[in-house]
């Protein structure tokens, strides 16, 4: 059987120091695979540090925003019914907001039906606001140009 550690955040500055030896014992308790993402830009050059000594330590790194996201957002859905656009807007400034916010937190957080969320987060996604990677974490892209 193969582990994986899918969320772990060894370029934490609580683990300073001390990231070889916790990624040494993960792999004696049998975790192959570490997923390292980073929370802003930081702690990137630690992740790369950490993810650069590790085979199957892989990292993750998010994408800075213009200052005017909401803007842009609000513009290119202007055509849309507004309970719609003012899901997707709230939607996007909560990804915006939390980086590597989870779909299952954005349900919680307004109270939303997974199904409901997917949608919002597919149709943001595909118009290039919006990254989700392999863990179904949400982070804002570069504004469309």
């Amino acid at each position: 059987m193969t582990f994986i550690d899918t969320h772990c955040h060894l370029s934490d500055g609580a683990f300073a120091g001390e990231e070889d030896s916790y990624i040494q014992r993960a792999r004696e308790a049998g975790v192959e695979i570490m997923l390292q993402p980073d929370v802003d830009s930081r702690e990137r050059q630690s992740m790369f540090d950490v993810t650069g000594r590790h085979p199957g330590v892989l990292g993750a790194a998010g994408i800075a925003l213009k200052a005017d996201f909401k803007k842009e957002v609000e513009e290119y859905y202007a055509d849309m019914d507004e309970t719609s656009r003012r899901d997707i807007i709230k939607l996007a400034l909560a990804v915006k907001s939390r980086r590597g916010i989870g779909m299952d937190d954005l349900c919680s957080l307004f109270g939303w039906t997974f199904s409901k969320v997917s949608r919002i987060v597919t149709t943001l996604e595909c118009d290039g606001f919006i990254s989700v990677d392999l863990l179904q974490h949400c982070s804002p892209r570069v504004a469309k140009s």
